[in-house]
């Protein structure tokens, strides 16, 4: 209990708004979040600013890449026990999201990509819009390009692109099925039609028959 304040003061000013040189960042983040992890609910408002003031800006350090996965851990753990802190969490990095370096806007993609797996729809509602107007800009800039034919596409492009194929697949096997539907109800129909003109032909024979035998038995008697 004693050192979490400390830790935070160095971290905030030290680090994050000093010298940006602080050995230890990815240690000290790995102790916040099993701190983090323990937190009561609701969470205590010093609790949400350090999340606001403290982790969010330590995303825009240049050396970001050497504790952004414990960071990332951090901020999701905010979000497992808060919900509601969702569209800060989001805008602070939308705000901090990088302009030129294409291998810090992928480790800010797959961060986003961990925030929208826990997430609720709800609060998900709140940031689509300027998340997605982020997203597209991404992946219309030339270092997005750049990045995917050094690299390959992230994890995050494959699956939107497999979930876009397979709606693409459910809407045409969809499709298929209501054009089936369709055709088996018309050849249905005309079956019952086929059956009603045979049925029709059958009674008009009988009655010929019938009337055919009548007249001869008239005229016999």
């Amino acid at each position: 209990m004693y050192w979490r304040i400390p830790v935070k003061i160095v971290t905030r000013d030290k680090f994050v708004y000093e010298t940006e040189h602080f050995n230890g960042v990815g240690e000290l983040l790995e102790i916040l979040g099993s701190i983090i992890n323990g937190f009561a609910l609701p969470l205590k408002v010093e609790h949400k600013q350090f999340l606001v003031k403290v982790l969010i800006p330590l995303h825009k350090v240049k050396c970001l890449s050497l504790y952004h996965a414990q960071l990332a851990y951090c901020v999701v753990q905010f979000l497992e026990k808060d919900p509601s802190l969702t569209e800060p969490v989001v805008r602070g990095l939308l705000k901090y999201w990088p302009k030129t370096c294409s291998q810090k806007e992928v480790m800010f993609l797959g961060e986003i990509e961990e925030v929208l797996d826990v997430i609720e729809p709800s609060q998900f509602l709140r940031i689509q819009e300027p998340l997605f107007r982020q997203i597209s800009k991404c992946v219309s800039s030339p270092h997005f390009q750049k990045e995917m034919d050094k690299s390959g596409p992230p994890e995050w492009f494959l699956q939107m692109k497999a979930d876009e194929e397979k709606r693409r697949q459910e809407e045409k096997e969809d499709k298929e099925k209501r054009r089936e539907a369709k055709k088996k109800l018309r050849q249905e129909e005309e079956e019952r039609r086929r059956k009603a003109e045979v049925e029709m032909i059958n009674s008009l024979t009988q009655i010929h028959e019938n009337f055919q035998l009548e007249c001869k038995n008239t005229s016999s008697a």
